[in-house]
């Protein structure tokens, strides 16, 4: 979608569905597959401490400007790493989180995606041990 499509047309509504719904008192959870970084500006509008938003692939430095103290940044730890990587990748990559988003509050670890049949146990568990590790401040 274009970007003049999804400020004319995508994001309003969606921006209204969000807001109705908190009205409601129903928590929405939102999920960006693919590039978000484009649509990073629309997240700062959206209602303080009220929207978990989800993370395929997006440039953490930017998001982080757009959403620190905002909203809750949640996944972005690359389904490659947890199939593919080493144990060490894993906990820099959770460990980068971690850093770039607890202190200002909101931050959920998890996969880009998800955490596949195919991901290595032992990146699984790195993961669970680098939040208990580098979370503790």
């Amino acid at each position: 979608m274009s970007d003049q499509h999804f400020e004319k047309f995508y994001w309003p509504s969606l921006r209204r569905l969000i807001t109705e719904l908190l009205d409601k008192d129903v928590q929405p959870q939102l999920y960006f597959q693919g590039d978000a970084n484009p649509r990073l500006p629309y997240l700062a509008e959206l209602p303080k401490g009220k929207v978990p938003i989800h993370f395929d692939w997006v440039d953490r430095n930017e998001a982080r400007k757009y959403m620190a103290g905002n909203n809750c940044f949640w996944g972005n730890v690359p389904v490659s790493i947890m199939e593919y990587g080493t144990i060490q990748q894993v906990e820099d990559d959770v460990k980068e989180l971690i850093d770039l988003f607890a202190p200002g509050g909101g931050l959920i670890i998890d996969s880009s995606g998800a955490i596949t049949d195919n991901a290595k146990p032992e990146n699984v568990e790195a993961m669970v041990r680098a939040v208990h590790t580098y979370g503790k401040k």
